[in-house]
């Protein structure tokens, strides 16, 4: 099936987008200052995953302020080791 899937012309992060043919993005579930979370499907496992994605506007800040956009990524990565920490039935 996911060879099947094809990334529309619409916006990548749009729903129903599919990135990289593994994720097919089902709603966005919440928005803030580093970025968006989708919730999303991921096709080789056949799982409900979660995607965050960093706002354009941190990213644009890189030529300005690449410290920021390094603490941005480094956050990232904090919050991505304590949520794979997390065990629970649902």
């Amino acid at each position: 099936m996911a060879s099947e899937i094809k990334t529309s012309e619409k916006n990548l992060f749009d729903t129903g987008g599919v990135i990289d043919n593994k994720w097919i993005l089902i709603e966005r579930i919440g928005k803030g200052g580093m970025g968006e979370v989708f919730r999303a499907h991921q096709l080789n496992l056949n799982r409900d995953v979660a995607i965050k994605v960093i706002s354009e506007n941190i990213l644009q800040d890189s030529e300005e302020n690449p410290e920021e956009v390094a603490n941005a990524v480094k956050r990232l990565q904090r919050e991505v080791q304590t949520m794979a920490q997390v065990r629970h039935s649902n």
